[in-house]
């Protein structure tokens, strides 16, 4: 198998299981259906270690610039999204803006709302630290 082979099929992996947990977590919130407690703990149980699994077979496909793209990516523009996500945080509590709740006002709803916020705010970090590191590399 040649390298790019193998890259695909990492990221076919990665993709699989994220529609697998897409799919069922969609199910939840639009269909009403609830996974049991057990059920949700064998899916943690299976689906985090094989992602840990494929996210690390990735990372040692890529070459070192391209780990180095990332890392700086990650930095930056991770750092820069929690930045923000304080900043949408301090909106929230003087009332400014209204809190970006996912499904409801339940406690559950306000974690998730904030755990969102967080992880898309460093997601679009990234990807713009991302993109500028490469495209200075041009």
């Amino acid at each position: 198998m040649t390298l790019e082979q193998r890259r695909r099929a990492v990221w076919g992996g990665l993709i699989l299981l994220g529609m697998i947990t897409g799919f069922i977590a969609s199910a939840q919130h639009f269909a009403g259906f609830r996974l049991p407690a057990w059920g949700a703990l064998a899916l943690v149980v299976l689906v985090l270690p094989a992602a840990g699994y494929l996210t690390l077979r990735w990372w040692r496909l890529l070459d070192e610039v391209a780990q180095e793209a990332h890392k700086f990516a990650w930095y930056w523009g991770g750092s820069a999204g929690i930045m923000v996500a304080c900043l949408v945080m301090m909106l929230v509590e003087r009332e400014v803006i209204q809190a970006p709740l996912i499904m409801g006002p339940s406690a559950s709803d306000a974690f998730s709302a904030g755990a969102v916020t967080v992880l898309m705010s460093q997601l679009a970090g990234y990807l713009v630290a991302w993109a500028g590191w490469w495209w200075s590399r041009r």
